[in-house]
C-alpha cells in the first residue's frame, strides 16, 4: 500500500468515526430539519398568529365599548382574518384605528358657536393704512423738513450767481474765499444736454468719493452768437434741480479781476 492510499484510508476511518459520534448524540437527525420539524414550526407560527389576532380583536372590542360609552357612533374595526394572515416577514397586518382625540374634541365642542367679529369686545380698532413712503406727499414733507425743497439763486451786481440750502450760508461764505478745490470739470465743447448730464454725474461721483468742493468750468460765452454764456445757465439749472439739489450745500460763481466768471465753485453735502 502506497503512502497516498494510507492517507485516504485513515481519512475514511476518521469520517466514519465522526459520523458514528453524531448519530450517537442525535438518534433522530430528521426531527428538527425534516417534515416533522416543518410541521412543528408551522404549528408554532399559527398559534402565534391566532394569539395576535385575538389581542387585536380584544382591543377593537374595548375601543367599541368606549366609543359607545361616550356617545360616539360605533365604527367597524377592519382586521384581516386568520386565513388571510400573511406568511412573509415583509407583510404587515393592517388595522384601522379611529382618531379618538379628534373625535373627542369634536364631541366636546358640539353646540358651540364662534363669536361674530363685530361683537367681540376685545378686538381693538383696525390699524390705519401705512402711507406709501415713496408717495409724493411723504417726499415733500421729508424734503421740507430737511431743507431740500430746492436752491434759490441770487445774482449780484458783479454778475456772479450764488445759492445755498437752508442753513448753508456758512458754506456759501467759504466758497467765495476759495481759490482752489478738490476736483475740476471742464464743459468746453459740450452741448446743452451733455453739459447738464455731465454736471450732475460729476457732482454725484465726487460726493460718493467723499470730496467737499469741486469746480465746474463753463466758460464766458465768447463763441456764443449773442455773447451770452449758455453753459453757465445750464450748470445753474442742473444744480438747482429739486431732484438733485440735495447733493450740494451751496454754489457760487468764481471771482475774477476782470470779465465774467468762467466757472462755478460747488460745496458738496457731507454724506
Amino acid at each position: 500500500m502506497t503512502r497516498k492510499d494510507k492517507q485516504r484510508e485513515s481519512s475514511r476511518v476518521a469520517t466514519e468515526e465522526l459520523a458514528a459520534k453524531k448519530a450517537a448524540n442525535n438518534p433522530a437527525p430528521l426531527a428538527a430539519k425534516g417534515l416533522k420539524g416543518l410541521e412543528s414550526l408551522k404549528a408554532e407560527f399559527d398559534a402565534k398568529a391566532r394569539a395576535e389576532q385575538a389581542a387585536i380583536e380584544e382591543r377593537a372590542q374595548k375601543e367599541a365599548a368606549f366609543r359607545k360609552q361616550i356617545g360616539l357612533k360605533a365604527e367597524p374595526t377592519k382586521v384581516k382574518k386568520l386565513a388571510e394572515a400573511p406568511t412573509r416577514k415583509t407583510d404587515v397586518i393592517e388595522v384601522w384605528r379611529p382618531d379618538l382625540d379628534a373625535e373627542l374634541f369634536a364631541a366636546s365642542m358640539r353646540g358651540v358657536k364662534p363669536l361674530a367679529p363685530e361683537k367681540n369686545p376685545h378686538r381693538g380698532p383696525r390699524p390705519a393704512k401705512r402711507q406709501n413712503e415713496h408717495s409724493g406727499a411723504v417726499k415733500a414733507r421729508r424734503d421740507s423738513a430737511q431743507g431740500d425743497v430746492g436752491l434759490v439763486v441770487s445774482w449780484g451786481e458783479d454778475g456772479l450767481c450764488r445759492a445755498c440750502r437752508k442753513g448753508g450760508a456758512f458754506a456759501l461764505e467759504m466758497l467765495q474765499r476759495f481759490e482752489g478745490c478738490d476736483a475740476v470739470l471742464d464743459l468746453h465743447g459740450q452741448d446743452v444736454v451733455q453739459a447738464r448730464a455731465r454736471t450732475q454725474s460729476f457732482v454725484r461721483a465726487k460726493r460718493e468719493l467723499g470730496l467737499r468742493t469741486v469746480e465746474i468750468i463753463h466758460g464766458t460765452g465768447k463763441h456764443s452768437p449773442d455773447g451770452e454764456c449758455i453753459l453757465r445757465d445750464v450748470v445753474v439749472s442742473a444744480l438747482t434741480d429739486p431732484s438733485f439739489s440735495r447733493e450740494i450745500d451751496a454754489f457760487a460763481g468764481r471771482k475774477v479781476s476782470k470779465g465774467p466768471s468762467p466757472s462755478v465753485f460747488v460745496a458738496l453735502r457731507a454724506r
